[in-house]
C-alpha cells in the first residue's frame, strides 16, 4: 500500500507540473498559424507578431496601436489574430498621473500663463487660469516681459488650453528671453495650426455657375494678396483635400491605380493606360548650355594640404578629395549652395552622369515637355491658359530615387498632335541629376549626342479645370477665390440644391482651414543658443507645402533637402520635443539645424506628413567641422512615424546630414516611402541605432535599404583626441527590421560608408551585409538574417582596411526563388574574409561567389582560406527561428505577448496556477489516507497509463524549453555556446 501511494502522489506531482507549464506558455505566447499552413508561412505569422509586440514595447505611451496591427497585416498573415483594444492601460495610467503630480509640484515654482482659443481675450484678461489670453503671441510677450531681466532663467510655462490654437505669424524662440520656457498643452485636443480658419457658418458659398458641383468662396476679407492656399484641410474630422489633379489620386492612398502617368520616351512609345488604342509619346526638353559651375577641391591624400591632416584610407581616391561646384549652370537648379554633385570629383554609383553634366555646364534637369499624338494633348489644350500658370509637376527621377516638382510658366499648344508645358523653375528637390536613353534604349550619362532624357512616372496638380473630384480643391490666388468639390452627400439633393439657387449660398460645406505658414515654431539662437525649452503634449498640423522652395544638397549623398521644418531649431541647447503629435504637415516636421546640442525628442508621433518627420542639416567651412555647428548629441527615442513622404519620396523618418553623435533608439517606424534612417554623410560618426522596429520602407521607390548610408565627402572633425578625417564607428545594434516592398537589405551600406557596426540585429526578409565604392572598417556581426543573400561586397574595397563579416546566422528564404542557392558574393575575391557564420537553406547546400563569376562549394572557400570555422546545416524550424531572433534582441522567450494584457495579468494567472499546485499536493496526502488495498490492482492500471502520458509530457517539455539554437533536427552537428552572446558559436562539424 505504502508504495503505490507513495507512487500515486509522485505521478500527481510532474502531471499537474505539466499541466501548469502549458498554461504559462498557452497564456503568454500562443505559436502563429499561417493561412497556409506552410513553415514559412508560420515564420512569418511568428515574425510578425515579434514586430507587434516589440512595437508596444517601445511606444508603451500609446492607447492603440492598430495602425501597427494593419500595416503588419496580422489579420491576413495570421488567421487567428484580431486586434484587441487593451494596450498596456496599467502602464498608461500610472505613468499619466505621476507626470500630472510632476508636473502640480513644478507649477507651484513656476510662472504659468493660460491661453484658450476659444474662450481667451488678449485685450481684458490677465493670463490666468479664470482669465485667459487667446493667442500664445500675447502670452509670450507675459513670459519675456513680465518677470525680471536677472531672471531669465527662472521656469515659465504657457499651458495650452484645449483646442486650434492659430497662428497668424511664426513663433520664434529667442535667447535669453524665452530661455527655460515650456509650452504645453492640457491635454490631447491641443493643437498649434498654421493655417486660416474658413468657418462655414460665416463662410458665404455659392454654387459655380459652370460646374454644379463645384462652390466657390470669395476669401478677400480673410487673407490678403501674399497669401497662396496650397493646401486645404477639413477641421474635424481631420482630413487633407487635395489640389485639383491629373490624373485623380489622393496622396494619401499611396498605391492608388493610375496616380501618374507612366514613364513614356519618345523612341519607344508605350499603350496609354487609360486608352489601349491610343499611343502617348512625349519628350522632356533639355535646358541650354550655360557656365561651368566654380569647382573647388582639396587634395587630402598630400601631406601639405591645408587641413594639416591626410586622409589616404579609400581606396576610391576620389573620396580622400574634398570638391564642391556652385554657381553657373547649377545655380538655375539648385542655387548658390555649393553641391557636391556640381563638382568635377563626384564618384560612385551613377556619378559619371552627375560629373559630365556639371563639366558641360547643362544640368540633367528638364525646362519643359512636349506632348506628341496623345489623349494628353486634347486634354491639356483644353486648360485654361492663363489659371494653369502656378501650376505644379511633379516627376519621378529616372530611377525613382526622388520626385522632382516644377511650376508651370505657360503652355503652348504647336498643333493639335503637339503640346509644350514649359516651366520656369523647380527641380532642386533631388539632389543629382536625371539620366539618359542611348539609342539602344539603355540608361546612359547624357553626354554625346541622341540622348533622351529619361524620367519615372509624372502628375500636375493645381489644374483648375482638372477640378472633378469630391475633395478637390482650387485657389484663384488674384482673385482671391477658393473653389471646392465637397462630399457628394454634403452639398447634393433637391434641398440644398433650391436652397442655393434662390440665396446664392449654402452652408453645407464643412469647416475649413487653408494653410499659410510654412514654420510653426522657431528656434533662433544664431547670436546665442536657446537653452532650456520644452514644447510638450501638443498637436502640429497645417504646415505649407515647401517643396517649390529652393532645396539644395546638404553633402555628398544623393539627397537634397529643403532646410526648414514646421518646428525648426537653429542653434538650441536642451531641447525637448515630448508627447507631441505632428499630424498632417506639408513639408517636413522637424528640422534641426546649424548648432544645436542635446535635442531631445520623445513619445511623439509623425503621421501624414508631407515630406521628412525629422532631418538635420549642420554647417561646416568646407571639409572643417571642428567649429562644432552642427547638430551633436541628438536623442530620438520612443517615437512612431509613419506615413511619410506624402509629395517628396526621398524623405525619411530621421535623416541626418552634417551631424554627429545622434542616439535613435526604440522608436517605430514603418510605411515610409524611402529609407527610414538615412545618412547622407558620415560626419564625425559615434551614432547609436538600437532597439528600433521598422519595416514596410521603400515603398515607392528602390536601390535602398530599410536604413542607408553614404560616406563620400571627408569632413574633419574632433572627435579622436584632436582633429581627425576619421569617424568614430556608428552602432546598429538589437533592431527588428523587415524590408518588404522595394527594400534590399536590411542596412544599405552605400557608396564609400566606413565605421559602420553591424551588430546583433535581426534582419527579416532582407538581404545581409552591403559594402561597395570605396567603403571599409566596417563590421557585420552577430546578426540574424533571413532572405536571399547575406553579404554582397562590390568594387573599390580597401584590402588593408577590411570589412568584417562574422559570427551571423544567415538563413536562405527559398519561397519565391528556383534559383541556386547563393549564400555571398565577395566580388573582390580576398578583400573581406568572412568567418564563423552558419548558414542554412532547406537542403542544407549552398554556393558562394568568390570573383564576378567563379561560384564555390563551402569547403572550396575555406580551402582559400575564407569562411573559416562556418557551416552549412538544414534550416530549422520556426520555433527555432523565432527563439534565436528573441535571444538576439533580449526579448523573453516566452514574452506575455502583445494581444494577451498586461504583464500583471499574467503574475495573477501564474499566482492561481500556483495555488492549483498546493491543492494538488494536498490532495494527494489525503488519497494516502483514503487508498484501500482492494482497490490496489485498479488504480494501478490508470495511474501506469497517467505516468506514461506524464512522461511524455515531460519529454515534450523538456524538448521546449531547451530548443534554443541547437537543431534538433540536425543530428550531425555539434555545438558549443558562445559566452558573450549567449547564443551558439558555429558547429564544429558537418557533414
Amino acid at each position: 500500500m505504502i508504495s503505490l501511494t507513495s507512487l500515486l502522489y509522485m505521478r500527481l506531482i510532474p502531471i499537474f507540473s505539466i499541466l501548469c507549464y502549458h498554461i504559462i506558455i498557452s497564456s503568454s505566447e500562443e505559436e502563429g498559424r499561417s493561412h497556409d499552413g506552410t513553415i514559412e508561412g508560420e515564420l512569418d505569422c511568428n515574425m510578425r507578431k515579434l514586430f507587434m509586440e516589440m512595437a508596444q514595447q517601445n511606444i508603451p505611451w500609446r492607447h492603440d496601436t492598430k495602425d501597427v496591427f494593419d500595416a503588419l497585416e496580422l489579420d491576413s498573415r495570421c488567421p487567428d489574430e484580431v486586434y484587441a483594444h487593451h494596450m498596456h492601460s496599467a502602464i498608461i495610467d500610472s505613468s499619466n498621473t505621476k507626470l500630472e503630480k510632476e508636473e502640480e509640484e513644478e507649477e507651484e515654482h513656476t510662472y504659468l500663463v493660460y491661453v484658450d482659443p476659444k474662450d481667451g481675450n488678449d485685450k481684458h484678461n490677465s493670463g490666468n487660469y479664470t482669465h485667459p489670453y487667446s493667442t500664445i503671441h500675447r502670452a509670450l510677450y507675459d513670459t519675456r516681459h513680465k518677470i525680471p531681466t536677472t531672471k531669465h532663467n527662472t521656469k515659465k510655462s504657457i499651458i495650452l488650453k484645449s483646442g486650434i490654437h492659430f497662428l497668424n505669424e511664426t513663433i520664434t524662440l529667442t535667447s535669453p528671453l524665452d530661455n527655460h520656457l515650456t509650452i504645453r498643452g492640457m491635454d490631447e485636443g491641443t493643437w498649434i495650426s498654421g493655417g486660416i480658419a474658413i468657418n462655414s457658418q460665416t463662410t458665404h458659398w455659392e454654387q459655380s455657375k459652370t460646374n454644379e458641383h463645384v462652390w466657390v468662396a470669395n476669401l478677400s476679407s480673410i487673407v490678403n494678396d501674399d497669401t497662396s492656399i496650397t493646401g486645404l484641410f477639413t477641421t474635424n474630422p481631420h482630413e487633407r483635400m487635395t489640389l485639383a489633379r491629373y490624373p485623380n489620386a489622393n496622396v494619401e492612398e499611396w498605391d492608388a491605380p493610375k496616380r501618374y502617368i507612366p514613364s513614356f520616351t519618345i523612341k519607344s512609345p508605350i499603350v496609354h493606360y487609360e486608352d489601349p488604342k491610343n499611343v502617348s509619346q512625349y519628350e522632356w526638353i533639355f535646358p541650354n548650355f550655360t557656365t561651368v559651375p566654380e569647382f573647388y577641391s582639396i587634395d587630402l591624400r598630400q601631406s601639405n594640404n591645408p587641413s594639416g591632416h591626410v586622409k589616404n584610407d579609400s581606396s576610391m581616391d576620389e573620396y580622400n578629395i574634398y570638391g564642391t561646384g556652385h554657381g553657373g549652370s547649377c545655380a538655375s537648379v539648385w542655387g548658390d549652395e555649393p553641391s557636391y554633385w556640381c563638382s568635377n570629383i563626384s564618384a560612385g554609383g551613377w556619378a559619371e552622369v552627375d560629373q559630365y553634366a556639371a563639366k558641360a555646364g547643362r544640368p540633367n534637369i528638364p525646362v519643359g515637355i512636349t506632348i506628341y499624338n496623345t489623349l494628353l494633348v486634347e486634354r491639356f489644350s483644353k486648360w485654361n491658359e492663363t489659371k494653369a500658370r502656378g501650376a505644379i509637376l511633379h516627376v519621378q527621377h529616372t530611377q525613382g530615387w526622388a520626385i522632382h516638382m516644377f511650376n508651370i510658366s505657360h503652355i503652348i499648344t504647336s498643333t493639335p498632335d503637339e503640346l509644350t508645358i514649359h516651366f520656369d523653375k523647380g527641380g532642386s528637390q533631388g539632389g543629382r541629376n536625371w539620366q539618359c536613353l542611348d539609342d539602344n534604349h539603355r540608361l546612359s550619362d547624357c553626354n554625346g549626342e541622341n540622348k533622351i532624357l529619361h524620367s519615372g512616372a509624372w502628375y500636375v496638380e493645381g489644374i483648375y479645370d482638372e477640378l472633378d473630384k469630391e475633395g478637390e480643391f482650387y485657389y484663384d490666388k488674384d482673385k482671391k477665390l477658393l473653389y471646392f468639390y465637397p462630399n457628394s452627400t454634403s452639398c447634393e439633393g433637391e434641398e440644398f440644391t433650391s436652397l442655393a439657387r434662390k440665396s446664392k449660398s449654402t452652408n453645407c460645406i464643412p469647416d475649413l482651414i487653408a494653410t499659410n505658414l510654412k514654420t510653426l515654431i522657431k528656434f533662433d539662437g544664431t547670436k546665442e543658443p536657446v537653452k532650456g525649452v520644452t514644447l510638450q503634449n501638443l498637436g502640429f498640423r497645417e504646415a505649407g507645402k515647401t517643396y517649390m522652395e529652393q532645396w539644395s544638397a546638404p553633402s555628398g549623398g544623393d539627397w537634397a533637402l529643403y532646410r526648414g521644418g514646421a518646428v525648426h531649431l537653429e542653434g538650441t541647447e536642451n531641447v525637448t520635443i515630448s508627447d507631441c503629435h505632428f499630424r498632417r504637415l506639408d513639408g517636413n516636421a522637424v528640422m534641426i539645424s546649424g548648432y544645436n546640442r542635446y535635442a531631445h525628442i520623445t513619445k511623439s508621433e509623425f503621421s501624414w506628413i508631407g515630406d521628412g518627420a525629422m532631418a538635420t542639416w549642420g554647417d561646416t567651412k568646407e571639409y572643417d567641422a571642428t567649429e562644432g555647428n552642427q547638430p551633436r548629441y541628438s536623442i530620438i527615442e520612443n517615437n512612431i512615424i509613419s506615413n511619410i513622404g506624402l509629395y517628396q519620396k526621398q524623405s525619411s523618418a530621421w535623416g541626418q546630414n552634417k551631424a554627429m553623435a545622434s542616439t535613435i533608439r526604440k522608436n517605430v517606424m514603418f510605411n515610409v516611402p524611402r529609407t527610414a534612417i538615412n545618412f547622407n554623410d558620415h560626419l564625425g560618426g559615434g551614432n547609436s541605432i538600437e532597439g528600433n522596429v521598422i519595416f514596410s520602407t521603400c515603398r515607392e521607390s528602390g536601390d535602398h535599404g530599410a536604413i542607408n548610408s553614404w560616406d563620400r565627402m571627408p569632413f574633419l572633425v574632433d572627435n579622436r583626441d584632436g582633429p581627425s578625417f576619421t569617424p568614430l564607428p556608428t552602432h546598429t545594434s538589437r533592431n527588428l527590421i523587415m524590408a518588404n516592398y522595394n527594400s534590399a537589405q536590411g542596412f544599405d551600406n552605400d557608396d564609400g560608408s566606413s565605421w559602420f557596426y553591424t551588430h546583433d540585429n535581426v534582419f527579416y526578409s532582407t538581404k545581409g551585409f552591403k559594402m561597395d565604392y570605396g567603403g571599409h572598417s566596417s563590421r557585420f556581426e552577430n546578426n540574424l538574417v533571413y532572405g536571399d543573400e547575406c553579404y554582397g561586397t562590390g568594387d573599390f574595397l580597401n584590402k588593408d582596411l577590411a570589412d568584417t563579416f562574422q559570427g551571423n546566422i544567415c538563413i536562405i528564404d527559398e519561397t519565391n526563388t528556383s534559383k541556386a542557392i547563393i549564400f555571398g558574393h565577395l566580388f573582390q575575391c580576398g578583400f573581406m574574409v568572412p568567418r564563423s557564420n552558419r548558414y542554412y537553406s532547406t537542403s542544407g547546400t549552398g554556393k558562394f561567389f568568390c570573383g564576378s563569376k567563379e561560384l564555390f562549394t563551402l569547403q572550396e572557400m575555406q580551402h582559400k582560406g575564407f569562411e573559416l570555422g562556418s557551416t552549412i546545416g538544414i534550416t530549422p524550424d520556426s520555433h527555432t527561428i523565432i527563439s534565436w531572433a528573441r535571444k538576439i534582441l533580449h526579448q523573453p522567450q516566452h514574452s506575455w505577448g502583445y494581444h494577451k494584457g498586461h504583464p500583471k495579468k499574467q503574475k495573477k494567472k501564474i499566482t492561481i496556477v500556483v495555488w492549483l499546485i498546493v491543492i494538488v499536493l494536498l490532495v494527494g496526502s489525503l488519497t494516502k489516507l483514503l487508498l484501500l488495498f482492494s482497490v490496489r490492482d485498479s488504480l494501478q492500471l490508470i495511474w501506469e497509463r497517467l505516468c506514461q502520458c506524464a512522461s511524455f509530457s515531460v519529454s515534450k517539455a523538456s524538448s521546449d524549453s531547451t530548443r534554443e539554437p541547437l537543431l534538433s533536427q540536425n543530428i550531425f552537428e555539434t555545438t558549443i555556446t558562445n559566452s558573450t552572446s549567449g547564443l551558439p558559436s558555429s558547429p564544429l562539424t558537418v557533414t
